[in-house]
């Protein structure tokens, strides 16, 4: 080889290239390119390795991006750029590969006696089998932008990209967004201050954040989202869901199981779940419809409403009202010590019912042909009913004492008390039950 017009850095940079090809494997080309170009401007690196079916991918990265395509070919193809402030800053910075047929490493080192303004950028063609079990970079995006076997990414200091990819995908970032699209297994995505936003995983996902939004669409299995200081929005979940926001509201619609949502300072809403449904808010409102298996919901400072639900049905609200909407359950029991409670729906046979109120109203709107029967009682207000009421034993019109009487057949135990307000009964408008 002649060295002869070679500058000193362009002499160190192959040096460092060759040093890091396996000597028992002959049978692995490397092409080498090294250019110095003028200050401030780039070196490029090209290499290509043989990868077996099946095998993985590693890249190590301090400072800059990490992109990765794929092809039908059992290549890897490493499209390598160094960028830096001047040029012999491009000597204190070595790339090393590892190459065997079953896997590839490749880690960018930078000298230790000081420090370096270069960065790498990488880009990979990788075969659609391969493994990216760990592409990590200090700082700098990683993107993964067609199909592979599985991932495994992790940026200090930036974004994080994935897409199609076959099997499983774990994702976690310090500081940037994560965004996941067509997840052929499980997803694990974590980030401390970056949103989360992943669409179409066919089997469970876990997203986790400090300071960030996650929204999710489209997971066939189940989903957990935890968020310290951010909103979490879940739609088309197949499973089982279960999300807590502490600084944000949480909003999950369409979940094939039962959801518990939580948030400590803001509003919880959940829609057509199929499961039975836990939702609960400290500062904020809570609304739950179209429950098919129940719902239990609880909100210190703010109002409930749940709709079109099936199933046993729960609710506290310590400073704010109920409201429980189109309600088809034998079992329903609606405490607000600081609301009104209005409820409508009918009675079965055998069913359970209770409404109270401590500062506030109680209204019941039933089916014309309802039979049940009553005690109500309201103690600094009045009670009226659209229903004619056969008094029971024990029962009594006026005084302190609960009025207990019988509608139409009777059957349904319901219990309506009022202790600053009144209770009224109605006839709902409509088709009966």
């Amino acid at each position: 080889m002649n060295f002869r017009g070679m500058t000193k850095i362009g002499l160190l940079a192959l040096v460092s290239f060759a040093a890091c090809l396996p000597l028992a494997d002959a049978a692995s080309r490397v092409t080498a390119q090294s250019n110095v170009q003028s200050e401030g401007q780039a070196r490029e690196l090209h290499e290509t390795y043989d990868l077996a079916p099946g095998g993985a991918v590693a890249v190590t990265n301090s400072s800059g991006y990490i992109r990765v395509t794929s092809w039908n070919e059992n290549r890897v193809r490493v499209d390598a750029v160094k960028r830096g402030g001047r040029d012999e800053d491009f000597g204190q910075v070595e790339i090393q590969v590892m190459a065997r047929p079953e896997r590839i490493e490749i880690r960018t080192i930078y000298a230790r006696e000081r420090g370096s303004r270069v960065s790498v950028d990488y880009d990979l063609k990788v075969p659609r089998s391969a493994v990216l079990n760990a592409l990590t970079t200090s700082s700098g995006d990683i993107a993964v932008n067609s199909s592979v076997a599985r991932v495994t990414a992790r940026s200090s200091s930036g974004g994080i990209t994935v897409r199609d990819i076959t099997g499983d995908a774990a994702l976690s970032t310090t500081s940037g967004n994560i965004r996941a699209d067509r997840i052929g297994g499980l997803l694990s995505a974590n980030s401390t201050s970056g949103d989360l936003q992943v669409s179409e995983v066919a089997s469970t996902l876990n997203a986790r954040c400090t300071s960030c939004n996650i929204v999710a669409r489209g997971a066939r299995d189940d989903v957990t989202a935890q968020a310290t200081s951010g909103n979490i929005e879940i739609e088309r979940a197949g499973g089982r869901v279960g999300a807590r926001a502490t600084n944000g509201w949480v909003k999950i619609n369409d979940a094939g199981g039962d959801v518990i949502a939580e948030s400590y300072s803001d509003g919880v809403t959940v829609t057509n779940a199929r499961g039975r449904v836990v939702a609960s808010s400290l500062s904020g409102d809570v609304a739950v419809r179209n429950a098919g298996e129940g719902a239990r919901a609880t909100s210190v400072s703010g109002s409930v409403v749940i709709s079109d639900s099936k199933g046993r049905i729960e609710v506290n609200a310590t400073s704010g009202s109920i409201t429980l909407n189109n309600i088809d359950s034998k079992d329903v029991s609606a405490k607000a010590t600081s609301g009104g409670v209005l409820f409508t729906g009918g009675f079965y046979e055998g069913g359970h019912y209770e409404f109270v109120s401590f500062s506030s109203d109680v209204v019941l709107s039933l089916p014309p042909d309802s039979n049940f029967n009553l005690t109500v009682n309201s103690f600094s207000g009045s009670v009226n009913t659209e229903f004619p009421l056969r008094l029971g034993q024990g029962g009594q019109l006026g005084g302190r004492g609960p009025i207990i009487g019988i509608v139409g057949k009777g059957g349904a135990e319901v219990r309506a008390v009022s202790h600053s307000g009144s209770v009224q009964i109605k006839k709902a408008a409509g088709q009966p039950r």
